[in-house]
């Protein structure tokens, strides 16, 4: 391995991060409260098949939109299919549609904003003209025509959100590795010949990663509302899958006769994207320097 012969004062030790993180979410108690939101809901996804009382798929024609009860807490929706099962099994899609793109998003975006911050000049100026187109679009807009392009299922609906997401995470990593790139250590490694792709990953990369993490953190519940609004237009996850975009748009047309179909997975958007928003926050105030103190 190469070595450089500077130490990086400036990268954050794994421990450290994790104390940090530990005391904001201490101090903070809407971010312990989103936080524990999100475990509960993490762990009903994994434990669906043991926590939930019917099969999410089972179609009953006898209790067609019949109200909530002891038997069906939730009602059950317009084939008679348990509600409560259905959200907890949408769990799963809801997560996973919030949690991937916003994964792919960060590491397409972050190695752009590093190879464009770093090296400045022409690469500089192509990726961020590339960067502005994909964000001259209203970001439903463009996931829409992606997803009207590719068609409707969950795979093409992680390529259209992860591709409407990186551009803004490029943005602001760029701004970090500019700043970055013109530190004493950075000069020194690039004075004694250390390759730039060893630079990147060993001096910028990981002063990036903190900021990183906060983005996450905060743009998973804008996939999963994402998701739902194309749910709604028809563009989302495809029945029967138990998504709750997918079972919102369904319910819209109960509303009057059955509102628990629709209200339902709408309580349930909304309190998973509170608990993601409050979660990103403990995580902010524990990775940025300008929270501190």
């Amino acid at each position: 391995m190469e070595n450089t012969g500077f130490s990086n004062g400036e990268n954050l030790p794994q421990q450290g991060i994790l104390r940090d993180i530990a005391d904001a979410y201490r101090k903070n108690r809407m971010a312990a409260a989103g936080l524990t939101i999100v475990l509960l809901l993490l762990a009903g996804a994994l434990l669906a098949p043991v926590i939930s009382p019917y099969d999410p798929y089972a179609i009953d024609f006898s209790k067609v939109a019949a109200a909530p009860s002891k038997a069906h807490w939730l009602g059950t929706d317009e084939l008679g299919r348990d509600l409560l099962t259905r959200l907890i099994y949408g769990a799963r899609i809801s997560l996973a549609i919030g949690v991937v793109p916003a994964v792919i998003a960060q590491i397409v975006g972050g190695a752009v904003g590093i190879i464009s911050g770093y090296f400045g000049g022409r690469i500089d100026y192509i990726l961020m003209r590339l960067t502005d187109v994909v964000l001259a679009f209203p970001s439903l807009l463009l996931a829409m025509a992606i997803m009207y392009t590719l068609g409707g299922s969950l795979m093409n609906l992680f390529i259209a959100l992860s591709f409407v997401g990186w551009a803004s995470t490029a943005r602001v990593v760029r701004s970090l590795a500019l700043s970055l790139r013109g530190k004493e250590y950075v000069e020194a490694a690039r004075s004694i010949g250390v390759r730039n792709a060893v630079i990147m990953a060993r001096h910028i990369l990981p002063n990036c990663v903190p900021t990183m993490i906060v983005l996450l953190t905060l743009s998973i519940p804008s996939y999963i509302l994402q998701e739902a609004g194309l749910s709604f237009l028809g563009m989302g996850a495809q029945p029967p899958t138990p998504s709750w975009g997918l079972i919102a748009i369904k319910g819209k047309e109960y509303l009057l006769s059955a509102p628990w179909i629709g209200i339902a997975p709408g309580v349930f958007i909304l309190i998973t994207a509170l608990g993601f928003n409050f979660m990103g926050d403990g995580v902010r105030d524990a990775l940025d320097p300008t929270m501190k103190g």
